[in-house]
């Protein structure tokens, strides 16, 4: 069964070489440390995984991702590839 990918939380890239996402949620996707709509400013951040074509991206607010530990930081991002794996 295919997991279906959180068009609210991610945007991405098919083509690694695109200047233009093929899917961006922008200022209508949601916040992954908090659940609320995303509201200025924002902080974007890039997924690579290690298997597929597509590169990630999500946004944050700012103030959210900041205010994140280096180790909550990792484990966001570890569970947000999860999703995408």
């Amino acid at each position: 069964m295919e997991t279906k990918i959180r068009e609210d939380v991610f945007g991405w890239f098919d083509n690694p070489l695109s200047e233009t996402p093929d899917h961006d949620p922008g200022m209508d996707g949601i916040c992954p440390v908090c659940a609320n709509k995303l509201s200025t400013p924002v902080k974007t951040i890039s997924l690579i995984p290690i298997h597929g074509d597509r590169s990630y991206f999500y946004r944050a607010h700012k103030e959210c991702y900041e205010s994140l530990s280096s180790t909550d930081i990792m484990r966001l991002d570890s569970s947000l590839i999860d999703l995408i794996s």
